[in-house]
This record gives structure tokens, C-alpha cells and sequence, in this order.
């Protein structure tokens, strides 16, 4: 690929700017219809299923939620087209956690979207961005990811601390958005060329912090790379921190990804293993299935092995309520029963179903409740199954 030109001071004058944007996504017209048009289901932007949004008010619904992705082929680049449920909204204040005013002038505030790309088969890497947390089978690796971020500049020159050479990952200033549709564009020389049917996409939606997190991730190897500009997962959700996540730091901290026909969201961002430091996989999508994997690419559905059952499979059993997190005197359950009620008591139990503990329910979220410890401190593990009595038992 070409060597990006070097970026150019952008012009002070707002009308200025405002009309070079125009100009760059009215024309030139596209060769064609859409290269690649991708939808995405709805009301999914929970991770792997259960995680919750901030508290914070500038956090609405939807904006992280992925409905459909499309490239459109132009003369000389490639336009990405990014749709979610919800239209962006400018926040009124836009300070960092130090008090600092943000540059929110690429017109996307809360949320980063990372487009990679699987160009060549067999090669690339496999690791996602630092900080989502997402790993790539090894014979899908991205040779480009393109990422609208509100931090462009920034988010630049975290990927130089992370060594990827300037040609692999591109990060576009002048998003536009329409509606709910973000608006960028790719030039070919970025990309080798114009679209090509058999290359692989892979959409991955996080939230958007707006200053730089200096704290160091593990990675997939045995050194540590820093966080880009990624809103984090915790337990309970927080002003600036979606809830529902893991002790153990390898859960994944994208909202929602695009998946291929035959997998769910859910089964892939749940296969993470904390005890094996193994990221979830995110898988590619190949548009022309037969002409991918024509020229190589694994396209085929083995590439889920390990990846437990759909929600619904036949034969499936019923989800139980289990310990996904212990917090010193608190464990976080999910999968809890419908009509569960505080003060509920919980029995803990171990692998062969003989109790090891009892738990009080103290609060109630819609994906996981939380509860203290009353009995079996030291017994209870991540993991177990919890059973909470009838009033006859």
C-alpha cells in the first residue's frame, strides 16, 4: 500500500470547512450501487448479552446499537456508511476528566467504530485495537482497520506507541454523519485499490472516552500495549463505565460487532477465558462467500468450534443463574430468574450441585442482580450456580 500523504493543517475558516465537507461527499458519484451492504439486528448493543449502558446522561440508547453497514465504491475511494439506532447528539459541554475543553469537531462524540478489513487470506493481525478487547481467528486476520473515533489525532498517536506501521491502521478526519448514519471516506490508496468482493469486514462498536486511559491492557503476548481512547466495562455500570463486566480484564469492551448468518453476538463475545488470558473472537464477514473462499479465505462455519450453542438451540438447556463476579463480601449474578424481588435468598452451588453457600439478594438490574455473602465467604467461586428457594422449600 502507498504511504498516507502527510495531513495538512485544516483551515480556521468555519464556512470554508464547512463547504470542502460538502464538496468531499457529494462527489465524485459513486461507480455503482453499494459494494457491500451488511444489516445488523436490533436492540443488541449489550455485548455479549448482558451488559448495561452508563449512568451518565450524554449515554442514550441506541447510539452504540449497529443496524447496518455499507461501502459504497466512489472513483477514488471508498465511502463507509455506519448506521445505528439512535442519531449522535452533540453534548453542550464537552470536558475531559481533568476539566480540559475537547475537540468534538468530527461529529462523533460517545462512540468508537472499528471497520477492519481481511484483504489477503491467511495473513494480518489478530489482535483488535488496544483496549476493545477482541481477538480475530488466526486465519482471519485485518491487513486495515479504518476507525471514527472523536479523538482522531489522539487515537493516531496511540497506534505509533503500538507500533502499527501509519498504512495499517486509518483513522479519517471529516466524518460527517446523516441521521443516524456516520459518513466516512477511505481513499484507495489506503486500501490497495478499489473494493473487492471476496475481502472481509468486521464492525465493532465501543464507547469513546475523550481523554487517553494510560492504564496498560494485557495482551494476547506477553507484553502490554495502551488503551485507545476506550470507554471501559466494569461490574456496575458508572457514569462513564458500562456495567456488566468480569474481574480478570479480558471481557470484551465493544458494545456490539456485526455478525456472519449462522452465530450470534452473544456466543462470540461470551468465549473469553480469563484463566487462559484468551480474548473473545470476532469473526469477519465475507459478503461473497464463494468468491472468498475461491481465492482462500476460511469463510466456513468450523472457524466456531468452542463457541457454545445459540440461545434457542434445540436441546439447549434453560440458562442458569450463576456467580459471574466475586467483589470481596459481593458476588454479581447473572441469568437471573424472572420475578426475583430484593432480600430474595440465594443457595450457592458447587459443581456437583451441593451447597457451599447462601447469598441475599441486595439489587436488581435488568441483565444481573447483585448480592452479599451470608454464609460460605471463602467456599464461593466465579462460576457457580445459584438456586434461589421456593417459599414451600
Amino acid at each position: 500500500m502507498a504511504r498516507p500523504a502527510r495531513i495538512r493543517p485544516r483551515p480556521t475558516s468555519v464556512a470554508l470547512a464547512g463547504s470542502l465537507v460538502w464538496l468531499l461527499f457529494t462527489a465524485p458519484a459513486a461507480l455503482g450501487g453499494p459494494a457491500v451492504t451488511l444489516d445488523d439486528p436490533a436492540d443488541d448493543d449489550r455485548g455479549p448479552g448482558h451488559y448495561v449502558y452508563p449512568s451518565g446522561s450524554r449515554f442514550g440508547r441506541g447510539q452504540l446499537d449497529l443496524r447496518r453497514f455499507e461501502v459504497v465504491d466512489r472513483a477514488d475511494h471508498a465511502e463507509l456508511r455506519i448506521t445505528v439506532a439512535a442519531p449522535p447528539k452533540k453534548p453542550i459541554e464537552a470536558h475531559n476528566a481533568v476539566g480540559g475543553q475537547v475537540d468534538l469537531s468530527n461529529s462523533i462524540y460517545i462512540q468508537n467504530i472499528d471497520v477492519y478489513v481481511d484483504m489477503t487470506p491467511g495473513v494480518g493481525l489478530i489482535e483488535g485495537l488496544p483496549g476493545r478487547r477482541v481477538a480475530f481467528h488466526p486465519e482471519q486476520g485485518w491487513e486495515l482497520a479504518v476507525v471514527l473515533t472523536p479523538q482522531p489525532y489522539g487515537l493516531r498517536s496511540v497506534m505509533e506507541d503500538w507500533g502499527l506501521p501509519g498504512t495499517q491502521v486509518y483513522v479519517p478526519t471529516g466524518v460527517i454523519h446523516e441521521g443516524p448514519t456516520f459518513v466516512a471516506r477511505v481513499p484507495h490508496a489506503r486500501l490497495g485499490g478499489p473494493v473487492r468482493p471476496e475481502w472481509g469486514w468486521a464492525v465493532a462498536i465501543s464507547g469513546a472516552t475523550w481523554a487517553q486511559n494510560f492504564e496498560l491492557t494485557d495482551r494476547l503476548v506477553d507484553d502490554h500495549r495502551l488503551d485507545a481512547y476506550t470507554l471501559p466495562v466494569h461490574t456496575v455500570p458508572q457514569d462513564d463505565a458500562f456495567g456488566g463486566g468480569t474481574v480478570g480484564g479480558v471481557h470484551p469492551q465493544v458494545i456490539d460487532i456485526l455478525t456472519p448468518p449462522g452465530v450470534t453476538q452473544k456466543q462470540l463475545l461470551s468465549a473469553h477465558d480469563a484463566a487462559a488470558k484468551r480474548f473473545a473472537t470476532v469473526a469477519m464477514v465475507y459478503p461473497d462467500p464463494e468468491k472468498a473462499a475461491a481465492v482462500g479465505h476460511r469463510v466456513s462455519p468450523d472457524r466456531f468450534a468452542g463457541v457454545a450453542p445459540a440461545d434457542g438451540a434445540t436441546g439447549a438447556p434453560a440458562a442458569r443463574p450463576r456467580v459471574r463476579d466475586v467483589l470481596e463480601t459481593t458476588v454479581v449474578i447473572v441469568d437471573p430468574p424472572a420475578g426475583l424481588v430484593a432480600y430474595k435468598l440465594g443457595v450457592v452451588l458447587d459443581a456437583d450441585d451441593r451447597p457451599v453457600g447462601k447469598v441475599v439478594v441486595t439489587a436488581i438490574r435488568s441483565e444481573f442482580v447483585t448480592a452479599s455473602i451470608v454464609e460460605g465467604l471463602d467456599a464461593i467461586r466465579e462460576g457457580m450456580a445459584v438456586r434461589f428457594p421456593q417459599p414451600q422449600e
